[in-house]
């Protein structure tokens, strides 16, 4: 009975934790966009220009690549941006800022940062970047 007691109430958290969630990223959310991540850990540094995803090159272990993204408010009132790394490469990204207020019809740049930890195995490593827009 004690087992069964506290099977649902941890079912009852987790549930009440995911309404949550999505209750202040889905519902409120104007916008989500999602651009793939991807690096290489190597030697030689390299470079990669790529216009489909946020690409760093290649980055020895230990160093770090940046790159700039723009995001713009389009809309009449203000918004959050809230910036997300998932995959292989969350644990390497940093950003300048992961959330800003944009007031409306405004424009900001925010540089986000690769750095692959010195034990970091020789690879690519890909992920994504997820841009939420939710209203404040």
């Amino acid at each position: 009975m004690q087992r069964n007691l506290r099977i649902i109430a941890s079912l009852t958290v987790a549930t009440s934790l995911i309404v949550v969630f999505y209750s202040l990223f889905s519902l409120n959310a104007y916008l989500v966009k999602e651009i793939p991540i991807k690096f290489e850990v190597g030697e030689i540094i390299g470079i990669d220009v790529n216009s489909t995803a946020l690409s760093f090159g290649r980055i020895p272990q230990g160093s770090t690549s940046t790159r700039t993204i723009t995001v713009s408010n389009i809309r009449p009132q203000e918004v959050k941006v809230v910036l997300k790394a998932e995959g292989e490469t969350r644990d390497f990204i940093s950003f300048e800022q992961n959330s800003i207020i944009l007031k409306p019809f405004e424009t900001k740049e925010i540089k986000i940062f690769a750095t692959p930890s010195l034990d970091s195995k020789n690879k690519e490593y890909a992920g994504n970047l997820k841009i939420f827009s939710i209203k404040t």
